[in-house]
């Protein structure tokens, strides 16, 4: 048995809900639905960021370079030559219009204490997080299907 079946799969999970059952004690907890809503799903694809955000210089394992040089290596990876892992990202660092195609945060995620006065200086949630080595030409919601588990 895998450890991700041991893990619940819930939707439509209320802040509420959320505390009383994976806050104490902390257990972990795959949110179905977490994304279901999200522009992302059918718009950002390696072609939309070549397209668009090419020229965005990342800096990934301390080696800086386009995004479309990025791209183009996550494409071409494979085992015996893996591409660098883009992770980690702060999404408030990038361009400020895909943070729209990251909305609605699911409710019991709110609200986020992170976004408080009581730290000013840290850049918000969501993070960009890529979920494999490699970066598929599909859309998430092609390759996944709609309303797929994701992470925050």
């Amino acid at each position: 048995m895998q450890l991700a079946d041991q893990i619940d799969r819930r939707a439509g999970l209320t802040r509420t809900e959320f505390a009383d059952e994976y806050l104490s004690p902390p257990r972990p907890v795959i949110l179905t639905d977490a994304m279901s809503r999200w522009g992302a799903l059918g718009r950002w694809t390696p072609e939309f960021f070549r397209n668009e955000y090419g020229d965005l210089q990342v800096v990934v394992d301390g080696e800086a370079m386009a995004l479309r040089d990025l791209i183009d290596r996550i494409e071409a990876s494979s085992s015996d030559d893996p591409a660098p892992y883009l992770h980690n990202q702060p999404l408030a660092a990038w361009p400020p219009e895909l943070s729209a195609d990251v909305s609605p945060m699911p409710e019991c995620t709110q609200p986020n204490w992170l976004d408080s006065r009581l730290f000013p200086d840290l850049l918000s949630l969501p993070w960009v997080v890529s979920p494999s080595r490699k970066w598929r030409a599909e859309s998430a919601e092609r390759e996944h299907g709609e309303g797929d588990d994701g992470f925050l």
